[in-house]
This record gives structure tokens, C-alpha cells and sequence, in this order.
């Protein structure tokens, strides 16, 4: 416990002290152990439910035994209890309060969950903990995922009669809200209130910004954001220059939004834009993005000369960009029997886009990255997917695919994959 940096063989360290014998408040395990083991998980990503109940157990320890619970562990306690889920329901966002009434009431962490304020020695030197703007932002954020009007609305009434004032996290947190709304008006008015308050809006903020106009079918507006930053890393002429300056000025106007010129892409910006492209439709700008991400990651901290070629790194994290596209080719492909079908306006707008041929390109080059790449098995189900829709469920070729799959990435897939495979193997070839 005191040298590992693993949060699980921490965890089994703890569980197998507290299993020793003792008396009742005697404690095996010294306090700055159990401090680091709170900080190791309060570090763990994913949040899961079996993480919010081993820090709930650490910190009650610490709380039984007479010590003192500090105000980051009370902060990730919130956050851990309300997620854990692929969804935010109401339900996480009243555990997360119930964590915080504790909080206000000094109370044992989790202390409303047994129905009960166990008595414990109070240490004489223990200061009274009380919520900060991160508390109250955390609750905020739960609250928005829940993508329940009501709910945002108690969490806001909390902030408010705290009379704390809101940071720049608070602001993006209702950023992020209004976009899973749609609600671009609400993004809008969030953005003032940054820039207004002097926050920087930060790359976190300006990813937030692109994903929430682009949610709403602004890729206008998403496109010239990833335009400017793009232009921060890979300065374009002075046309191209002039331009972007025009556009960002006319978005900070219109809607509130700055964006500096010191803050360059990140890969979540350009798996942000990929994701949005190939939602939409759009899979020339789609890959245009795509080899962005593969060429110009980490250029700036590589200190590559611009001028010279650079071999594309195909070691990024492209993964969920490749996941991204392959849904887009089974969200819009189109078999060749449609297009045989098809008239001449149509087969102009989809043939060259997301057909079998333009698949299978990819798809090679899905097939060679590194070794060492392990796919989720939603990765696997939609490039799957994406060759039944372009190929109109050839069996043959799925076939021929899914034992590629096989063989470059080991198989054993189950689920949704195994029905997949059964579909393919239990049918007749055509």
C-alpha cells in the first residue's frame, strides 16, 4: 500500500489487513496508507460502482477509526456515486446528493445510505469540512447527464444558495448539458457568461464546443473552431490566414466564442470532428480529419520541421476514430444493388463516398495497425456491420471478413458478435 501505484493491489493489500483480528476503532492499517490508497482510487478511470463502494469503505475506515475524511476524498466520494453506469439516471444523481448531505452534516461517508450516523471518536484537532465550488460543480455535472431539467435545476439551487461563485469547470459542465439537449441557445448564453466572468475557455472547452455544435448540426460552426486550432499547429497561408481570423472574430461576436491563439488539436478534437463528419454523412471531411489525426498528433511537441515529409503515426490512438467511420459506412453505405437502381443525381452524391470499395480501403489499413492493438468487440461488431450494409449481407464475402478478423485479432468475441457469426455461418452462401 505505501510504494504500489496499482489502485487494485492496493485495494487486496487493504482487504487482507483489515482482515487480521483486532479491537474494536484499533486500526491495522497507518492513516497515510489508507490516504494513498483514497488517491489511487479517487484516480481511476473508469468510474465503476465497485470503485465507488472500495472508496467508500476506505474512507468510512478512516471516518470509524477517528480520522479525519479530507475534502478531495469528499469530492471524488460524490463523483463515484453518481457514476458508474453507461447512463446517468436520477437514481445516481441522489446517491451523489445523499454523499453530499453527509458532507453537510459531518456525518460518516455513506452514513444516509445505511439509514443511520454511527458514532465514531472525534479528533479534537479535526477542522469542520465544508463543500467548495468543486463540490457543487461535481453535483452540477451529475445532474446534466441525467439530461433531466428538474434535476439540473435542484443542483443549480444548491450552487446559487452557496453563494460560491461558479470556475470555469461549473460553466462547462452546462455546456456540455445543453448540447446532449440540442439546445444551442442554452450553449450560447453559457459561453457569454464564461467570456463575460474572464475564463479561458480552455481545450477542453473549445472540444466541448465543437462536439455540442456539431451534435446540432452546425458543422459550420464546428469545422471553423477545428479550422483555427488546426491553423495554431499548421499555420496556413495568408489567404487561408485572413480567413480564419474573419470567421473567429465573427464567432466570439455572434456566439460568444474565443479561441486563443496558443491552443492547438488534441486527439480528442480530431476524433471529435471524425465522429461528427461521419454521423452526418460527410466522408470526405471525414477522412480529411482522419489523416489529420495520423499526421499532425503531437507535431508540435515532436518539434518536426513542417517542411519536411513526415511519416504518418499510425500509433495513435485511432481506434475510436476507426470505430467512428465504420459506423458512419453502416450508417449511410449503400449495397451495390441500390446503386445499380440508382438515379444519376444519386449515384453522383454516394458512389465515390460510403460504398463496398471505399470500405475495404480503410478496412486494410484497420488491419495493419501495430500488433500489440486490441479492438473492443464494439469496434469489431461495427466493422461487421458496416461490410453487411455495403456489401448487401454477401455471406461470402462477411464471411471472408470474419475470418480475417479472426486471424489478425484472435476472435473469441461473444454477445451480439456471436448472433452475428451465427447469422453468417448458419446461412447458405449466395
Amino acid at each position: 500500500m505505501a510504494t504500489t501505484a496499482s489502485a487494485t493491489e492496493a485495494w487486496n493489500a487493504y482487504q487482507a489487513l483489515m482482515a487480521i483480528p483486532r479491537e474494536p476503532h484499533s486500526l491495522p492499517v497507518p492513516y497515510a496508507h489508507l490516504h494513498r490508497l483514497a488517491r489511487l482510487l479517487a484516480s481511476t478511470r473508469p468510474r465503476t460502482r465497485t470503485l465507488f463502494l472500495r472508496l467508500l469503505s476506505v474512507l468510512s475506515t478512516i471516518h470509524a477509526t477517528g480520522g479525519y475524511v479530507k475534502l478531495w476524498q469528499w469530492n471524488a466520494l460524490v463523483d463515484c456515486a453518481g457514476k458508474g453506469w453507461r447512463k446517468t439516471r436520477q437514481e445516481d444523481f441522489k446517491a451523489a446528493l445523499d454523499v453530499f448531505e453527509d458532507l453537510m452534516a459531518q456525518r460518516s461517508p455513506g452514513a444516509r445510505f445505511s439509514g443511520g450516523s454511527p458514532v465514531r471518536p472525534v479528533p479534537e484537532a479535526a477542522p469542520t469540512v465544508h463543500p467548495d465550488i468543486v463540490t457543487y460543480t461535481t453535483l452540477l455535472n451529475i445532474a446534466g447527464r441525467t439530461l433531466n431539467e428538474a434535476t439540473l435545476r435542484r443542483a443549480t439551487i444548491l450552487l446559487e444558495s452557496s453563494r460560491l461563485l461558479p470556475n470555469r469547470i461549473t460553466h462547462l459542465a452546462l455546456v456540455r448539458y445543453f448540447a446532449r439537449k440540442n439546445q444551442l441557445q442554452g450553449v450560447r448564453a453559457t459561453l457569454f457568461n464564461l467570456k463575460d466572468q474572464g475564463f479561458e475557455m480552455g481545450l477542453d472547452g473549445l472540444n466541448a464546443c465543437i462536439w455540442a455544435y456539431a451534435r446540432s448540426g452546425r458543422l459550420d460552426v464546428a469545422s471553423t473552431v477545428y479550422r483555427a486550432l488546426r491553423h495554431n499547429l499548421v499555420p496556413e497561408d495568408e489567404a487561408g490566414e485572413n480567413a480564419i481570423t474573419a470567421s473567429v472574430k465573427r464567432l466570439s461576436r455572434v456566439d460568444g466564442l474565443t479561441i486563443p491563439l496558443d491552443i492547438k488539436p488534441d486527439n480528442t478534437t480530431f476524433y471529435t470532428l471524425i465522429q461528427a463528419f461521419a454521423y452526418h454523412g460527410d466522408l470526405i471531411q471525414c477522412l480529411r480529419v482522419f489523416m489529420d489525426m495520423i499526421t499532425l498528433s503531437d507535431a508540435d511537441v515532436s518539434g518536426h520541421d513542417h517542411a519536411s515529409p513526415r511519416v504518418p503515426n499510425i500509433t495513435s490512438p485511432t481506434l475510436p476514430a476507426f470505430r467512428a467511420i465504420f459506423l458512419g459506412f453502416a450508417r449511410h453505405g449503400m449495397p451495390p444493388a441500390h446503386l445499380k437502381n440508382a438515379g444519376p443525381l444519386t449515384l453522383r452524391l454516394t458512389s465515390s463516398a460510403w460504398t463496398y470499395d471505399n470500405l475495404h480501403i480503410l478496412y486494410q489499413s484497420f488491419l495493419a495497425l501495430p500488433h500489440d492493438v486490441r479492438p473492443s468487440d464494439r469496434t469489431i461488431y461495427w466493422v461487421i456491420k458496416a461490410f453487411a450494409t455495403t456489401s448487401g449481407n454477401d455471406i461470402r464475402k462477411l464471411r471472408r471478413i470474419w475470418e480475417q478478423l479472426e486471424t489478425r485479432f484472435g476472435g473469441g468475441w461473444g454477445g451480439r458478435l456471436e448472433r452475428f457469426r451465427h447469422a453468417i455461418y448458419g446461412s447458405p452462401e449466395k
